[in-house]
This record gives structure tokens, C-alpha cells and sequence, in this order.
């Protein structure tokens, strides 16, 4: 069997870099945004380009909303 954790957090690096998948998900009510895999190698580099494109992809997804008065929030399935 495979072992499963749910983490969350307000630092996206953190997310990136401790785990396999990120769900981004809206304020109110809580609904599922996206799910998204993240199949980065381990250890996983803060600086490659890979790791800053999956976080520049997050990050636009986390503040689509904030001009439509909506907040989300990620959480991350490792």
C-alpha cells in the first residue's frame, strides 16, 4: 500500500518541493480548482526551470480570482 499525507500551506515552494501533487481550491465554498501532478525529479531544485515553471503555473492559478473577489487556497497530497 501507498502511504498518504495532506499538507497545507502558504508557502508554494514548500508545496513543490515536498510533494506529487498540489489541489488548488476556491475560498467559498470550498471547491476543487485544480488538481495538479507534480512530476519534478527529487531533490527537487528551487532554481531549475521546471520547479519555477510549475510555481509560476500555481501562482496564476491562486490569483485568477482576486480581481473577481474570489480567494483560493492550495493544499498538497505527498
Amino acid at each position: 500500500t501507498r502511504r498518504s499525507s495532506d499538507l497545507i500551506s502558504a508557502d508554494l515552494e514548500e508545496l513543490i518541493g515536498l510533494s506529487d501533487r498540489i489541489v488548488v481550491m476556491t475560498a467559498g465554498p470550498g471547491r476543487i480548482e485544480n488538481d495538479a501532478a507534480v512530476q519534478l525529479a527529487r531533490p527537487r531544485d528551487v532554481s531549475a526551470v521546471d520547479f519555477n515553471q510549475v510555481r509560476r503555473d500555481i501562482t496564476q492559478q491562486l490569483t485568477s480570482h482576486v480581481g473577481a473577489g474570489r480567494k483560493v487556497a492550495a493544499t498538497a497530497d505527498s
